[in-house]
């Protein structure tokens, strides 16, 4: 009795989810790497020559800029990574990726429709996020198949 051990393929639609959370991984750390710049070159020397009460209040403002560097950072690095775990066909990496894009897609609109008030520009920022999520929802029976 031989055993056909033939590995099934991934689907093509969470072949191109897979890709696109790649590259969108990719090109969200650009905007976290600029926030950082604005960070370290523009707000630590204005807080060595203002006074206490604004000095005070852009650390704070700092140290909250810092922390969302960090959590956007991390997520733009796993969302890459969960691309090649997609590949694998990873189970896990599905559930997790849904997540991550929902979270990722709240963060980045809405923080873009929150600071620069553009409602317009926010939709369009919205498409980056909507594909993948929506290819991987709609594949989700023929991935589980083949997935390990």
């Amino acid at each position: 009795m031989e055993q056909n051990n033939q590995k099934i393929p991934l689907p093509i639609k969470t072949k191109v989810a897979a890709w696109w959370i790649i590259i969108l991984g990719a090109l969200l750390i650009i905007p976290v790497l600029l926030i950082a710049q604005y960070i370290f070159f523009r707000l630590i020397p204005e807080l060595q020559t203002i006074t206490h009460l604004v000095g005070f209040l852009l650390l704070g403002l700092f140290i909250f800029l810092a922390i969302l560097t960090i959590i956007l950072f991390i997520l733009s690095i796993s969302n890459f990574i969960l691309g090649f775990y997609l590949f694998k066909g990873k189970k896990g990496a599905w559930r997790i990726s849904i997540i991550l894009l929902i979270v990722e897609a709240i963060i980045f609109v809405g923080g873009w429709i929150y600071y620069s008030g553009l409602v317009y520009y926010g939709s369009i920022l919205i498409l980056l996020f909507l594909p993948p999520i929506l290819l991987l929802y709609d594949d989700r029976k023929n991935f589980f198949k083949t997935a390990s």
